[in-house]
């Protein structure tokens, strides 16, 4: 990727990844409703998971920007 940015939220964090070297596959099986390979969201969802912090992560897509949103429970942190 050419650049990421971390940015807090009210329940989690938003990672955006500026052409990531999956943008292209990301996009194209998103298009196809096929198994994704946000391979970046899985591990960063697989550590909170060790870390005791259930969360969920919901991905977007603009541009050459991959955008991963991850949120816990309020009551967590």
């Amino acid at each position: 990727m050419l650049l990421s940015k971390l940015e807090p939220t009210s329940h989690g964090v938003k990672i955006t990844l500026v052409a990531p070297a999956t943008l292209w596959s990301q996009s194209m099986l998103r298009n196809r409703r096929d198994l994704p390979n946000d391979f970046e969201a899985k591990t960063v969802v697989a550590y909170l998971k060790q870390c005791g912090l259930p969360a969920t992560v919901s991905t977007s897509i603009a541009g050459n920007n991959v955008e991963h949103t991850f949120e816990w429970p309020a009551n967590l942190l």
